[in-house]
Formats: C-alpha cells, structure tokens, sequence
C-alpha cells in the first residue's frame, strides 16, 4: 500500500501486515426493537470485536530511492478544485493501470491527558483510541481517476502498550484489561 499524508505528499509504502494472532468474539444475538431501514442485513444488534496481534514493514521515501517503487512517489496529485466529482485527488495516468482501490483516511487519536491519569491504570494510562473515517474508492473505471463503487465506513482501532514483562501474571492481566475495554466500548459505541 503506499501512504500519502494529507497534503498527499508520499510517505511510504506499507507492505502487508503479518497476522500473528487474529480472533473475532461475537456476542449472542440480541434482537432490534426499533424499526429502521437499514442497508445491512442484520436482523439484530451486532456488536463483534476482533483481537489482531500483528507487525509490518514500512519503507520510507529514503528507502526507496532508485528501487522499483520510487515510481509511485508522483501517482496522486491534488485535485484542481474547477473539478466537481468529489473526489480529493486525481492519479497520474502513467499510474492508473495499477491502481485497484484508494483509501482516503481521516484519523483521529485520543488518548487520557496525563494530568487527569490520577487512579488510571497503566494499561488505560498508555491506552490510544483511534478514530477514522474512511472513503474507499474501488472498481476503477477506463478513465483515469473515475471510480465506480464508493464506499464510506468509520473504524475504531485500540492500540494499547505491550507489557514490557512477559511474565505470565502480566500477559493475563493485559488481555484482561483489553478483553474488558473493547468490549465496554463496542457496547457504548452500539450505543
């Protein structure tokens, strides 16, 4: 994948994360009282979490010079604003061959003010919530820069702190203090 910040200036291309350990908990089904048109088709009041333990490789815009993918520096340019589609970026025709799907990210982290952690435990103190709206442009057209399928999705990502002692009571105890947030905040968010 590679990555541009929000000037669209490149950062660096993310090669596939490693999944060491992926696991989703699903909740028993709860039935939805309220009556909605929804696009899904769920039937009741859904609220998964999914555990993820992975690594990746990142090579930044200096590990890439005069190798293969130092041609993807220029691939998006911001888009001229006389240009009404809705889309914040065009990519270079050169380019629009390889292109399959384009993520556009806005993200936000929270994490506890260290002056208000009085009482926080260290796994809440070290704790970063991020919040992100995404756009997904998908199923490229024969024109350069034209999508036909976008897709808009909010995603919430936890990134806690590893414990820096791998003894077994530490390890239990940090699954215990993630098991418990995730799911305090699915059932906040689920609202």
């Amino acid at each position: 994948m590679v990555n541009f910040d929000a000037n669209l200036s490149f950062t660096g291309i993310h090669f596939p994360k490693l999944r060491w350990c992926l696991t989703d908990v699903k909740r028993k089904w709860k039935e939805n009282k309220v009556e909605e048109s929804i696009e899904l088709d769920l039937d009741g009041l859904e609220t998964d979490v999914r555990f993820m333990l992975l690594s990746s490789r990142v090579l930044c815009s200096d590990d890439i010079r005069d190798t293969e993918y130092d041609k993807y520096r220029g691939f998006l340019e911001p888009k001229p604003r006389a240009t009404n589609s809705g889309i914040p970026f065009q990519v270079s025709k050169e380019m629009w061959k390889d292109v399959v799907l384009i993520r556009h990210k806005k993200a936000r982290v929270f994490r506890l003010n260290p002056l208000l952690t009085f009482g926080a435990s260290d796994f809440m103190s070290k704790m970063a919530v991020c919040v992100s709206s995404i756009m997904e442009y998908s199923r490229p057209t024969r024109h350069a820069s034209a999508f036909s399928r976008v897709f808009e999705r909010c995603e919430v990502s936890l990134s806690p702190v590893m414990p820096s002692d791998w003894a077994d009571s530490e390890i239990e105890q940090f699954l215990r203090d993630i098991w418990a947030f995730a799911f305090a905040l699915s059932s906040y968010l689920a609202g």
